[in-house]
Order: C-alpha cells, then structure tokens, then sequence
C-alpha cells in the first residue's frame, strides 16, 4: 500500500531540518563546553589539585596524548616497513574507491553496496 507522499516529504523535510538544528546546536554547545572546561584546567592548576568533588559530581583531570601527523610519507613509509597497521583507521575512503571503480580497477577483498537516499533542496 501506497503512503501519503505529501505526507512522508513534509516528514522527511522536518526531520533533516531538526537534525541540522540540533547538529548546530550541538556544535555551539561544544564550544562553550571547551571554554568551561579550559576554565576549570586553567583553576585546577591554579589552586594545585587534580580532582574535585562537589554536588554535581566527581571531576578528575587527566592527559592524553594524541598524535598529530606532520609528514605523511614518512608514516606509511613506518607503517608498510613495520607492518604497523594497527596505527591507521579502517575505513576505505568511498570517494577514491568510487574513482576506481569508474576507472575500471578493483581492490581486492572489498566489494561494493548502494545505497539509496533522498536529497532535499529548497523548493522552486
């Protein structure tokens, strides 16, 4: 049986539009989060203390260390030479896989899927 398809677009339209809201939101959020946070680093340090207790909750500073990479060759280089794998995300990027594929190439052990999705533009 057929739905409403009026009914489904104006649906459709308004989840995407809530979702875009939200994301933004979320985004904003982040930022004043961030700003609290290096507020309370920046007090912690201050008064000498790595954890505080308090009615909200149990805070604990800690530190990680994150790799920022500075020269791309000389990681694939380490990372072939030392069968490093482990240091790189797996996940093939579907653009040059894309580009491949209409170049005729195939690589192996991946295979492909469609996947279908409405896109939404503003109306005319």
């Amino acid at each position: 049986m057929a739905e409403n398809v009026k009914e489904l677009t104006r649906l459709l339209k308004e989840s995407a539009v809530k979702i875009t809201r939200l994301n933004n939101e979320s985004k904003e959020e982040s930022k004043v989060k961030a700003d609290y946070e290096a507020r309370l680093l920046a007090t912690m340090d201050a008064i000498g203390t790595t954890t505080l207790k308090n009615e909200w909750g149990n805070f604990r500073k800690s530190v990680n260390t994150l790799p920022v990479a500075k020269d791309w060759e000389a990681i694939y280089e380490y990372v072939k030479e030392n069968d490093a794998f482990y240091l790189l995300f797996k996940r093939l990027s579907s653009t040059a896989y894309k580009e491949m594929l209409e170049a005729g190439e195939v690589l192996p052990g991946a295979e492909s899927y469609e996947k279908e999705t409405i896109s939404i533009t503003k109306p005319t």
